[in-house]
């Protein structure tokens, strides 16, 4: 049983509640240095302390959680708070359906009229106006094979009607990624790569009489996501990415930027100094791809929401029988 943590100098004590999920962490004098709080699904509702630890949410039974993904890992597959879902099937189901990866939630699932296991998920609340939805796009496919190891996700956000005092807004999203590389070479050591970067779509009101150049007259934006391994030894590893958008407006000038609005001056300096329009694999029509964080970022976006979405490979080309498997969400 987990009973506490130390890094050499300091040591914690965990204290669990009935389900199993991390509530309090207390030192050698029984004084509480972190708390938690969590909802049905293990949201953390509320938090304490700063100890550094991945056993949280049902952090008795081992799961793990990965702030790089924002996933928690429980051996043989990942659960998502924020959806409620599994990340893959549990191996007593023979076919996927929909309800195979639900934890007992009312999620707000609707066809999405593209491939077969995508849907519709509105994460936002009712009263926000950035929406996502997958999109049918015919490049759009999750079928990779050991021969043609490839998966292809789109998505669109979109806002239903124009919300900026001004004619220009952008789609921003943080992309955080995790891959595991492994040759079918048992004494070779596996690579993981990770990291995160932000991206931004530039949009401007359509109708507008003057649209910056780089701008586009349009409601909603394209996003894609996409893993590929060539050569002979494919070997055997995931990748896994997730995207979080918001959407913010700009602001009319430097001196009157309001909550949710981006100053005019980041558009000229391109923060972080970092500019690829679609190059690196990221999607087309990206006005920004930085890795350092923007200093607004933190900002809630005039709709006050954010919209997540996921995409996840794993492949073992290693042996016979073994399918790789791709899946994205919404």
């Amino acid at each position: 049983d987990l009973l506490s943590q130390s890094d050499g100098t300091n040591t914690r004590f965990y204290h669990f509640d009935a389900r199993g999920d991390t509530r309090q962490l207390t030192d050698e004098s029984e004084t509480v240095t972190d708390s938690w709080t969590y909802d049905a699904w293990g949201n953390i509702l509320s938090r304490t302390g700063t100890t550094p630890t991945p056993f949280q949410f049902v952090g008795k039974l081992g799961y793990q959680y990965d702030a790089l993904i924002e996933l928690n890992y429980l051996r043989a597959r990942w659960y998502e708070t924020a959806m409620g879902r599994w990340e893959s099937l549990a191996g007593v189901f023979k076919k996927e359906k929909a309800n195979n990866y639900a934890v007992t939630r009312a999620l707000d699932l609707l066809p999405s009229g593209g491939p077969e296991g995508s849907f519709f998920s509105t994460i936002a609340s009712v009263d926000s106006v950035l929406e996502i939805r997958p999109d049918d796009h015919p490049r759009h496919r999750l079928d990779p094979t050991c021969r043609d190891l490839k998966a292809i996700a789109r998505w669109v956000f979109f806002v239903p009607k124009w919300p900026c005092r001004t004619e220009y807004a952008f789609f921003v999203q943080n992309v955080r990624f995790h891959s595991l590389l492994c040759s079918c070479d048992e004494t070779t050591e596996c690579n993981s790569p990770h990291g995160e970067y932000w991206e931004a779509w530039a949009v401007c009101r359509p109708g507008a009489k003057v649209c910056y150049p780089g701008f586009k007259r349009s409601l909603s934006a394209h996003d894609t996501a996409s893993y590929q391994i060539k050569g002979q030894d494919k070997g055997r590893g995931s990748y896994r990415q997730s995207g979080t958008t918001k959407f913010f407006c700009l602001a009319p000038s430097e001196d009157s930027v309001q909550s949710g609005e981006i100053p005019p001056s980041a558009v000229s300096q391109r923060p972080g100094g970092v500019v690829d329009p679609g190059g690196s694999g990221t999607s087309t029509g990206i006005l920004w791809f930085v890795k350092e964080e923007p200093s607004w970022w933190k900002e809630p976006g005039i709709t006050g929401n954010v919209v997540k979405r996921h995409f996840r490979m794993q492949w073992n080309c290693c042996c016979r029988g073994n399918d790789p498997t791709a899946s994205a969400r919404p």
